[in-house]
């Protein structure tokens, strides 16, 4: 990671940036405003949406609007680097969104993109108050064209209604629940639905810890291994992840959900105890272990749970190594849904993701979560990078982006479209390394889905246990 050392801004630091940081913006806004130039030039199809979208970016004057020498020293600023960031993802995905549409001759819902698209870029401007500053921004279609204060205000009554959207999430869960209990009625599927409120004298402590979790036995079988995890300080929002855990009860690869106890004084969560702990502490401490084989059965494994979970509209929304639990018997576990969201209300707040955003979480973040925008989509695509991401970590048995030093280096390392490299001479199939890759493409469209990421790593795991069988001569 050759371009690292020249990010020196600290995660919580509110020192000034070097002008010179900002200055690179200039550069790569002027090199993507002339590719979509290019791009428009050549489009073979939808020529008025594109030039559209390729005025509309160059109506903004944006190298003018920019200038840095008549900025005072104050704008030269975390926040206002973060926003020149984010103008610089929405205008290559204005890019990338022409590369698509010029190709084809139609594209699905393409108005409605154009429109988001030019919404998202006009709010870059408000952020960075270049909007007053530009003469001619015309309106798209019939879009009345808004001031500052009047958009300021429509994002607060988006805030207003997402709260709403929010509290009607619980009813969505609960209609979600009745509707899997009449399916697995049809079709017989045999559940042993756990108990919620289990009873605390059934269990002993062991002296195994792991972290905040502990280990407990079943006082009458001590084969019988749980895991216990203080829960005290958020029992009031824990009844969400309790529905959708006990609907999850029948997948091998989602940790098993028991139930909840009370000793008097604290609340536990039980689940399945998981003996190696999560991922990075199993290859990091089992090295000998973690060959090959048990590679990509892991990886397939993550890949079932995530397709179980796809399957039901369920979006895990932290996808990483800690979230990753290995049993004794070293099979991959999802665990930790404490931002799990039903698919259609998967959308973060920018202030709910800047409250739980942490170096950890962006290491595995997709590049259209870091933009600066009222509210964040949060789709399957977003989950399909992260797991390619962590394909990545489960083959080199590394940290994701383990030389940057906060969210802002990593961010910076995606606005060039750099992606960790796979090591070479290793015995993984060039099939998974494509797949990690394709997951981790930087426009969303280009990455495959859950299920086409679990069939690939199905066929890799058959393929290579075939290979393992066959005698050499």
């Amino acid at each position: 990671m050759s371009q690292q050392n020249q990010y020196q801004l600290e995660p919580d630091s509110e020192d000034v940036i070097q002008v010179a940081e900002f200055l690179s913006f200039i550069d790569r806004i002027e090199s993507i405003l002339k590719e979509i130039s290019d791009i428009s030039k050549n489009a073979k199809y939808n020529i008025e949406i594109c030039e559209t979208l390729k005025k509309r970016v160059f109506d903004a004057n944006l190298t003018t609007a920019i200038d840095f020498k008549n900025k005072d020293q104050e704008f030269f600023n975390k926040q206002n680097y973060y926003y020149l960031q984010n103008l610089v993802l929405v205008i290559r995905k204005i890019k990338n969104f022409i590369v698509d549409v010029s190709q084809v001759r139609t594209l699905p819902q393409s108005k409605s993109i154009e429109k988001t698209l030019c919404r998202e870029f006009e709010n870059c401007l408000i952020s960075l108050n270049l909007l007053n500053m530009i003469k001619i921004i015309k309106p798209l279609d019939d879009e009345k064209k808004h001031d500052k204060e009047k958009q300021l205000k429509a994002a607060k009554k988006s805030f207003e209604e997402f709260d709403d959207d929010m509290n009607k999430l619980q009813d969505g869960i609960l209609a979600m629940v009745l509707q899997i209990d009449k399916l697995n009625e049809k079709t017989n599927i045999a559940s042993n639905e756990p108990t919620q409120l289990l009873k605390f004298s059934d269990f002993n402590e062991t002296s195994r810890k792991c972290g905040r979790v502990a280990k407990w036995v079943d006082v009458k079988n001590k084969c019988r291994e749980f895991a216990f995890k203080d829960i005290s300080e958020i029992i009031g929002s824990v009844q969400k992840q309790v529905t959708i855990l006990k609907k999850l009860h029948d997948c091998q690869n989602i940790i098993k959900f028991y139930g909840i106890t009370y000793d008097g004084n604290k609340w536990y969560s039980v689940t399945e105890w998981a003996e190696y702990g999560n991922l990075r502490e199993f290859y990091t401490n089992h090295k000998h272990l973690f060959d090959t084989r048990l590679k990509l059965r892991i990886s397939l494994d993550i890949a079932r749970g995530l397709n179980f979970l796809n399957r039901l509209g369920i979006v895990h929304r932290d996808i990483r190594a800690e979230n990753i639990l290995v049993t004794i018997n070293e099979t991959a576990k999802l665990v930790n849904f404490q931002l799990c969201r039903i698919l259609r209300a998967a959308t973060f707040t920018s202030r709910e993701f800047n409250r739980i955003k942490s170096l950890e979480r962006v290491r595995y973040c997709a590049p259209e979560l870091l933009l600066e925008t009222p509210y964040l989509e949060y789709d399957d695509k977003c989950e399909v990078y992260s797991f390619g991401i962590l394909l990545w970590e489960i083959i080199e048995e590394k940290i994701p982006y383990k030389d940057c030093r906060n969210t802002v280096m990593i961010a910076n390392l995606m606005y060039e479209e750099y992606r960790e490299p796979f090591s070479e001479n290793n015995a993984i199939p060039e099939k998974f390394k494509n797949l990690s890759l394709d997951a981790v493409s930087p426009n969303p469209k280009s990455r495959p889905e859950i299920t086409k990421m679990f069939e690939i790593l199905c066929d890799c795991f058959e393929s290579f246990e075939k290979s393992s069988r066959t005698p050499t001569h």
